[in-house]
C-alpha cells in the first residue's frame, strides 16, 4: 500500500516524509509536523512496477560494452524516442540529442574515454529508461 510506496521512494516514519529524486540526488519533498517543503508525490500518478518492467524489456541497447558506437532499438509497440542523454559517473553531461522521433538510434562513443556511463532515453509518452553503458577501447 501507501507505506510500501513511501518506503521505496524515500525515508518514512509516522511523522516525517522525505522523498528524493534518486537519479539527480535532489530533495523533492519534505514534511515534518507543520513544516512542509516541495511537491508531494501524487501516488495515483505512479507507474506500476509491472508496467515499468514490461516497457524496459522493449528497449535494446547494444553492444554493451561499446567501442565505436552503441545502438538503441525499441519495439514498434512503444512510443518513439524523443531524446537521449549520456552522463559520466560524475554526473557530467557527455552527449545528448533532442527533438527526435525515432525507433532506432546510433550514438558515436569512439571519442569518449573508457569508462562507465549512464544512458537515459526518453520516449514520446514521457517514459524515462535508464541503463548503465560501458565504453571500452
Amino acid at each position: 500500500g501507501l507505506q510500501q510506496y513511501m518506503t521505496c521512494l524515500g525515508l518514512w516514519s509516522r511523522y516525517e516524509y522525505i522523498f528524493s529524486d534518486f537519479y539527480n540526488k535532489n530533495l523533492v519533498y519534505y514534511k515534518k509536523g507543520s513544516e512542509e517543503w516541495g511537491t508531494p508525490i501524487d501516488f495515483e500518478q505512479l507507474t506500476p512496477i509491472e508496467e515499468i518492467n514490461t516497457l524496459s524489456n522493449q528497449y535494446k541497447v547494444f553492444p554493451n560494452p561499446a567501442n565505436e558506437s552503441v545502438h538503441i532499438h525499441i519495439a514498434n509497440t512503444v512510443a518513439p524516442i524523443t531524446s537521449w542523454i549520456l552522463y559520466d559517473l560524475n554526473g557530467v553531461l557527455r552527449k545528448q540529442a533532442q527533438q527526435l522521433i525515432q525507433q532506432q538510434i546510433k550514438i558515436e562513443v569512439a571519442n569518449l574515454p573508457t569508462g562507465l556511463y549512464h544512458l537515459e532515453i526518453i520516449n514520446k509518452d514521457g517514459f524515462h529508461y535508464r541503463q548503465p553503458l560501458v565504453v571500452s577501447h
